[in-house]
This record gives C-alpha cells, sequence and structure tokens, in this order.
C-alpha cells in the first residue's frame, strides 16, 4: 500500500473512535438532560409509556410487493360502475386500489370487452429461411461492376465557350 493510504486508514480509524467516545459521552448524559439519576430509570420511564400509549397492533407489511386486495361484492360493483362511466381500466384500477389485471378479469367477466376487438391479430409469418446452397451461392457469386461515368471537359475552341459541357467518352 502507499503511505498516504496507509496514513489514511489511521486516520479514519482514529476518527472513528473518536465519534464512538463523543457518542456514549452524550448517551451518558441523556438521563440528566430528561430529569433522571441512571439510565434504567428513563428506560423504565420510557416502558412505562411506552405501554400507556400502546397503539392496537398493526399489520406489518414487507417491502416488495403491496398486500393483495380482496375483491369483495362491494368493490366489484364499484369497478363495474367506474366502467359504465366510461373510465379507462388504469383509471379504474387506480381509484380502486386493484391491479389493472384485475379490472380487465372483472371487465371481461361483466361482458364489456369485445373478444375480435380484445384478440390481437396474429403475427405475419416469417419468411423461409435461405437454404445453405442458396447462401454459398451467394458469397460466391461478386457483384456486377459498374460502369465509369463520363468525364466532363471543357472544348478548347472560343466559339465553343457559351456551350454546356460535354461528356467525352473515352475508350
Amino acid at each position: 500500500m502507499h503511505k498516504t493510504h496507509i496514513a489514511a486508514i489511521k486516520r479514519l480509524e482514529q476518527l472513528q473512535t473518536q465519534i464512538v467516545k463523543v457518542r456514549q459521552k452524550m448517551l451518558r448524559s441523556l438521563p440528566a438532560e430528561y430529569g433522571y439519576r441512571s439510565a434504567d430509570e428513563l428506560h423504565a420511564a420510557i416502558k412505562e409509556a411506552e405501554g400507556a400509549a400502546a397503539a392496537p397492533a398493526t399489520e406489518v407489511v414487507k417491502p416488495g410487493k403491496p398486500p393483495r386486495a380482496r375483491i369483495t361484492p362491494a368493490l366489484r360493483q364499484k369497478i363495474v360502475g367506474l366502467l359504465k362511466e366510461g373510465r379507462t381500466i388504469k383509471a379504474v384500477s387506480i381509484l380502486s386500489k386493484v391491479s389493472v389485471q384485475s379490472v380487465f378479469n372483472i371487465k371481461k367477466a361483466e361482458g364489456f370487452t369485445n373478444p375480435a376487438k380484445d384478440k390481437k391479430p396474429a403475427a405475419p409469418a416469417l419468411p423461409a429461411a435461405p437454404t445453405t446452397k442458396a447462401v454459398k451461392k451467394a458469397k460466391r457469386s461478386r457483384p456486377a461492376k459498374r460502369a465509369k461515368a463520363p468525364k466532363l471537359v471543357k472544348s478548347a475552341r472560343p466559339e465553343d465557350a457559351a456551350r454546356p459541357l460535354k461528356a467525352i467518352r473515352r475508350h
């Protein structure tokens, strides 16, 4: 390691120990700030306050997927009503807090969809792949040579000065 890296690592370790010391000092002075003689008294007061103001237990939702919505008959009727108003599937899903696919399934079950319109057209057939024989033949054949363009020259005669350039073919 380079000397500057070593020095930086040592400085980082010093700062980390300094942070730990300052944090411990702040935590030790915490009970006195709130009028308690010891950390145990502060801890007991916190536990007592926590027990007195304990709210009813709430369901803990894990991060990631949202909880699955239960589609009750009332929610289904709400979704059907929104669809009858002419709202889009996306808008209905946001308003009713269910997935787009669930709204689509309800719409389909209620008969709001046009099966011919909803069905995607079949993909056009792909052209047949060339045979290996045709590929080899295409690699062997050379492209045709292009004809050279004629060169344009000015006439050396003074009477031709007003005329446009003319093409002279060289053979």
